[in-house]
């Protein structure tokens, strides 16, 4: 099998694997497409973070303590698929699709950050109840009262100075399987506050990781006298009224500093290190902006955008044909094929679907034909210079190259510098366009390439009249 043959086999492939992936919605199929905010309707944030007294600027450490509080409320909210990233020095944009109560939501989200550490009521009975007035989601409700069964061994980190078991909870607000003693079993304060915290670090430890905060003055009395009390019980770390782990005390802690332990990997205790920095730096989240749109203003959106879509690509289909004929209609082939496959890395990776995300992909339908007309041009050119109609094919191939490879490059570039400062639904339009680019580049010049040699095998189509040119008949 020469390698033309091969080729078209792997456009084939490519065709029929991507029309399935884009065309299957069944339930279990692992693959669909993820609706942006302005899509299925939500709530658009921007949040700020305010120096106090005690923080005097907004550091990047700052902001990274506040990132990890607004990601904990917002799972905390059972927000499907939000988006949370910094903007600037000191802001925070959060994107929440399809929250349903926007009041609770900028309530929780506009707090400062609350970090304690709690014991069981049975073991620390001189303890104060823990406040009501944060919110306690369902996630933290599962931690403190798991179903019946639960076992002693699945206690995550360990605080003290020795490694334990591995952990099986994580600092990410999710439920975690955390024994009790009895029905009706609580957690009280024990007086150590995440203001009390100086420093948070990760260090190795043999072939794990560990946790090692420093507490100031006041906390280390605390803590020391609050270890003392709980030798090998569990004292734990909750972060606005949410379980994040449940340390077991091996040792008293009268250093001044508690190291926390359990087979972490780096990530896991990175991101506890964050959790604890976000108790120590707690600074207030002001709403300096708040969008909501409603899900039926998306879904009109979208409609609006399938039909703009639908009318261009009747307009491209007719302009080349039209006007180049055979190769104008192979163009259009192509074109088909290069959606079903950028469609598919859509709903494969997947891509938030936005609809300035949408018009990137329309606007990248164009782009991957403006290539086929510089080629096509480029044929018509040889033709009427009395090239063959292979030669002439592949001489506009590759004279057209160069110009599709620079144009292309350069809206790659402008595409890369927009998703790096942009933000929200600007970054949405910057990697659909160019992943449109991408994917165009193949489309435009090896599927078209391939197919109109194809096409060329039936004498019925060697006439250069189907180019769309007169030539005399003696170079035909």
């Amino acid at each position: 099998m020469d390698i033309r043959k091969l080729m078209l086999a792997l456009i084939a492939f490519l065709a029929v694997g991507s029309a399935y992936v884009v065309l299957n919605n069944t339930p279990k199929w692992p693959f669909e497409f993820k609706r942006g905010l302005d899509i299925q309707g939500g709530m658009h944030l921007v949040l700020q973070a305010k120096p106090t007294t005690e923080i005097k600027e907004i550091t990047p450490q700052v902001m990274s303590a506040a990132m990890a509080v607004v990601r904990a409320r917002v799972d905390g909210l059972g927000v499907a698929e939000p988006l949370i990233q910094p903007k600037g020095e000191d802001q925070i944009i959060v994107d929440m699709p399809g929250i349903k109560d926007k009041d609770e939501a900028l309530r929780i989200l506009g707090k400062t950050a609350v970090l304690t550490f709690r014991a069981r009521k049975a073991d620390f009975p001189q303890g104060k109840p823990a406040p009501k007035d944060l919110r306690a989601s369902p996630a933290a409700a599962a931690q403190a009262s798991p179903a019946a069964g639960a076992s002693p061994a699945a206690s995550p980190a360990v605080a003290g100075t020795k490694p334990s078991a591995a952990p099986t909870g994580k600092p990410t607000g999710k439920p975690t399987a955390m024994p009790t003693t009895k029905p009706g079993d609580e957690w009280v304060l024990t007086g150590v506050e995440g203001r009390m915290i100086t420093q948070a670090r990760v260090e190795p430890l043999g072939t794990s990781w560990a946790v090692t905060a420093d507490f100031n003055g006041e906390g280390s009395k605390i803590v020391a006298d609050v270890s003392r009390q709980l030798l090998g019980k569990q004292m734990a770390i909750f972060l606005d009224n949410q379980l994040i782990s449940a340390p077991v005390v091996q040792s008293e802690l009268n250093t001044g500093n508690v190291q926390i332990s359990g087979n972490f990997d780096a990530k896991q205790a990175n991101e506890l290190m964050i959790v604890l920095r976000a108790g120590s730096l707690p600074v207030p989240l002001e709403v300096v902006e708040n969008r909501s749109v409603d899900a039926s203003l998306g879904a009109e959106s979208v409609r609006q955008s399938v039909i703009a879509g639908g009318v261009g690509y009747l307009l491209v289909i007719a302009f080349m044909v039209g006007y180049y004929r055979i190769p104008g209609a192979v163009a259009c082939l192509a074109l088909i094929i290069y959606s079903f496959i950028v469609l598919a890395i859509f709903k494969m990776i997947p891509i938030t679907l936005t609809v300035p995300g949408i018009a990137g992909f329309i606007l990248s339908v164009g782009m991957a034909v403006d290539a086929n007309i510089l080629i096509f041009e480029r044929t018509k050119e040889e033709l009427k210079n009395g090239r063959t109609i292979y030669a002439a094919i592949e001489n506009g191939f590759q004279r057209a190259f160069t110009a599709i490879f620079d144009s292309n490059v350069t809206t790659v570039l402008a595409c890369s510098i927009m998703f790096y400062f942009g933000t929200g639904l600007v970054k949405g339009f910057a990697l659909t366009l160019a992943i449109g680019v991408l994917v165009s580049m193949f489309t435009a010049i090896t599927a078209t390439r391939n197919l109109l040699h194809w096409v060329l095998e039936s004498r019925g189509f060697k006439s250069p009249t189907l180019f769309g040119v007169q030539v005399p008949s003696k170079i035909r």
